[in-house]
């Protein structure tokens, strides 16, 4: 049985840096990493755009349209283009987004004029805002745009569109497998109620890591086998032969019962790097090698799969994915005595303010019950044998789909 950190130093040390890159479609590149520099192409804008709906005029013209009054001899919308050039005591009526017409230095903002007979504006009041934007006043052509590392946002994206590139290299994502084990467990699909009645549950742990792994990595579920050992190494034996996985993660078949036989597999076919964690939720969970594959192996019960990626695996394959994991920490008062057994303990806990302050209550029941962590705002690691009272502050960490910014560039 090993510490936490301790399993998590040799997570680290085994779970391999993404290296490979592949260049995407740019519609496809949402929280992808940016896999080289970016340079722009060409300035952003490229011509002198019209912030405002107005006239454009010549800005030695403002005295004679304040005084006389100023023909209009042209009107553009967003996308075209005069083909007048505007002479003394001429103006183009324009619309935002247009290009800035030939001889004109400004745009008259439209609620600063006054039109006479359809065809002649009188300037009303002048600003010293010349309402076009300039070329290049967003991004100038050879300035780096985005940067190798960076995580692509919908802003990135959006700038590596106006500047038009229709593609993008990133880096590769980790490709998961899926695997539940055990013979309760039956699929959403074509369950009646006797069969729930007959000791079975349905099967919530592929619904929990998918959704956990969802838009970072490439998922492939392998389904649900029974506690066969002939059935599962079928099926991890396809898993390690197939160039869709660079990681297995199952649930079930980590403990010690006749029919807890995951562990017994990995422990044949390859390398045990742990099995067993001075840690609870999650004391069965393992972690091993079979030959370029790693496989995870956590307990069945929801509860503790769900802390256990979250708490140790997720932030490990952000980092190597190069997504730079920031923890989400708090502090808060005990909203209720806690007690710790001989292992330490990460205890999920419900927010709650009242008075100013924050309130942390802990939600939890036992490892099989799901509304411990969906009633939960993230977790405390409570040492091993430990007294704390109500009143007392605890620091927690918020669970990663409690926090919106947690993920930072390398």
């Amino acid at each position: 049985m090993i510490s936490f950190n301790d399993a998590k130093d040799i997570i680290d040390k085994n779970l391999p840096m993404i290296d490979k890159t592949e260049e995407i479609e740019l519609d496809k590149a949402l929280m992808r990493v940016c896999a080289k520099d970016v340079f722009a192409k060409e300035n952003i804008l490229n011509f002198k755009r019209c912030a405002v709906d107005g006239f454009a005029i010549r800005s030695e013209d403002i005295k004679v349209g304040m005084e006389k009054g100023l023909k209009i001899v042209d009107a553009i919308d967003a996308g075209e283009i005069s083909e007048i050039a505007v002479r003394r005591g001429e103006c183009i009526k324009v619309a935002t987004g247009c290009k800035l017409p030939q001889n004109c230095t400004m745009v008259i903002m439209i609620e600063d004029t006054q039109i006479i007979n359809e065809d002649k504006i009188v300037i009303l009041k002048t600003s010293n805002n010349k309402n076009y934007d300039d070329i290049g006043s967003d991004v100038k052509k050879g300035e780096k745009i985005v940067n190798k590392g960076e995580i692509l946002t919908p802003p990135k994206i959006g700038l590596l569109a106006a500047n038009g590139n229709a593609k993008i290299e990133v880096y590769g994502k980790f490709k998961i497998g899926i695997l539940i084990t055990g013979d309760e467990i039956i699929p959403l699909n074509g369950v009646h109620e006797r069969e729930l009645k007959n000791g079975k549950i349905y099967d919530s742990n592929s619904y929990i890591i998918k959704s956990m792994l969802a838009g970072f990595f490439t998922i492939k579920h392998y389904g649900i086998v029974n506690d066969v050992k002939e059935d599962i190494d079928k099926i991890l034996e396809r898993a390690w032969q197939d160039d869709e996985i660079d990681i297995m993660i199952m649930t079930g078949g980590t403990s010690m019962g006749d029919k807890d036989i995951a562990y017994k597999i990995i422990e044949e076919k390859g390398d045990m790097l742990f099995h067993k964690l001075f840690i609870k939720p999650g004391k069965p969970t393992f972690f091993g090698k079979v030959k370029d594959k790693s496989i995870i192996g956590l307990p069945g019960n929801p509860t503790s799969a769900f802390i256990i990626i979250d708490a140790l695996f997720l932030p490990i394959l952000f980092k190597k994915s190069r997504l730079k994991f920031k923890e989400k920490r708090i502090s808060a008062i005990l909203d209720n005595d806690v007690e710790t057994g001989d292992r330490d303990t990460l205890m999920p806990f419900k927010l709650k303010e009242a008075e100013g302050k924050v309130y942390a209550e802990n939600t939890f029941k036992h490892s099989g019950a799901i509304s411990s962590v969906s009633q939960a705002d993230g977790y405390a690691m409570i040492p091993a044998n430990s007294k704390f009272k109500m009143g007392q502050k605890i620091d927690g960490i918020l669970f990663h789909f409690k926090s919106c910014d947690y993920l930072r560039t390398i």
